[in-house]
Parts: structure tokens; C-alpha cells; sequence
């Protein structure tokens, strides 16, 4: 999905000691690009978009609105509720697509997406599940909490939850590390070798 693969592009040629969060939305004729950065170093987006257009010529980005905010506080989220599903999506038949979270978004918060898509890779086939979500609470020292629901007990999932407890590490920062070592954070074509990594932390 290019509005991702847009998005994250755009992201990664902000200066990383700066928080940034970038969210695209692609039309039929035209892109706007909102978003705010910590940073004031403004970047073009014009040159951007050629350079994009140039590395992957497969997707075009046409007329470019850019609605970027500069040298804005960039609040980290403390609440993040994830779903992940079982069931193959519809094609999308809307006249425009939104990048979806994490893309664009600050590393910390594709460590939380990358850490929770980890877990249900290691949920047993012997509990089925069509859907399965994750609300998920940050504290201040990036220590992580949260519950569990999913279709197969259908409410909040006290069982689950603390197997995953048991087994794995939920200290965000060792995965923003694992991150961190990357070349390029969270690039749509890279995604796979990420997961590949195996950054899951069983205790």
C-alpha cells in the first residue's frame, strides 16, 4: 500500500532526535501529507516526492498537499488499542487510502505494534481466534500494561493475559533498541526481515 510505504518514506528523512509523526492520505488525483515534527529544519516535499517516485516508480504520487507542522510538541501516546485478525481482508474499494498506524509513527510506538504482532505469532494453534485486540497502556518509564479480548472466550481474557506475562518481556525499551539497529526502522518492503529477527524476548 504506497499511502504506507509514502508515509514512512517521509518519516525516516526526519532527523531522529526529533519525535515526528507523518500520516498520508492518497486520493485518485491528489496526496495530502499531515503531520507535525519537533524539528524546524523544513524538508521539501516536492523534492521528496520526486525522490520517491524515482525509487519506486510502481506507485505514483500525484499533486502533493503538504500540511506538516513544524517545531510542534509531539506527545507520545499512552493508550494504544491494537487488533490484529485472523480473517483475510476485503479489497478496499474507497476513492482514497490513509496510512495506518504505526507507519509514520514515532519508534516507540512501532516497537509496541512490532512487540503485540509478535505475541500472537506465538499464541498456540490450539486456541482459536478470528480477531484478537490488545488495549494497551504506557507509563511514564515506557513500562507496559494491558488487556486482552478476542473472539474465542469473547471478553476480557484474564488467561491469556497472563501466560504472555509469564513468558515475555514487555519493557518497551529493549525493543525500541532492537529497532534502533536497524538501517531503516519500519520500511514496507523491510517488514518481513523484521519480523524475521525474532525480537520477541521470551523470559
Amino acid at each position: 500500500m504506497k499511502e504506507n510505504l509514502f508515509s514512512e518514506f517521509i518519516f525516516n528523512k526526519f532527523d531522529v532526535k526529533y519525535k515526528t509523526r507523518i500520516q498520508v492520505c492518497v486520493c485518485e488525483n491528489f496526496t495530502i501529507i499531515k503531520g507535525e515534527t519537533e524539528s524546524e529544519d523544513v524538508i521539501s516535499v516536492k523534492d521528496l516526492t520526486s525522490e520517491f517516485s524515482k525509487e519506486y516508480e510502481e506507485f505514483e504520487i500525484k499533486n502533493t498537499f503538504d500540511l506538516i507542522n513544524y517545531k510542534e510538541k509531539v506527545e507520545s501516546l499512552t493508550k494504544i488499542s491494537l487488533i490484529f485478525s485472523e480473517v483475510p481482508n476485503i479489497e478496499n474499494l474507497n476513492y482514497f487510502q490513509v496510512s495506518s498506524f504505526p507507519f509514520g509513527c514515532p519508534i516507540e510506538e512501532k516497537a509496541v505494534f512490532l512487540l503485540f504482532e509478535n505475541i500472537t505469532q506465538i499464541i498456540p494453534s490450539v486456541y482459536p481466534y478470528n480477531w484478537i485486540k490488545f488495549d494497551v497502556l504506557i507509563d511514564e518509564n515506557n513500562q507496559i500494561d494491558f488487556q486482552v479480548f478476542d473472539d474465542y472466550i469473547n471478553n476480557e481474557n484474564d488467561v491469556l493475559r497472563s501466560a504472555i506475562l509469564d513468558s515475555v518481556n514487555l519493557n518497551l525499551e529493549y525493543y525500541v533498541e532492537q529497532l534502533k539497529k536497524l538501517e531503516s526502522n519500519f520500511l514496507f518492503e523491510e517488514r518481513n526481515n523484521i519480523f524475521s529477527l525474532k525480537m520477541l524476548e521470551i523470559i
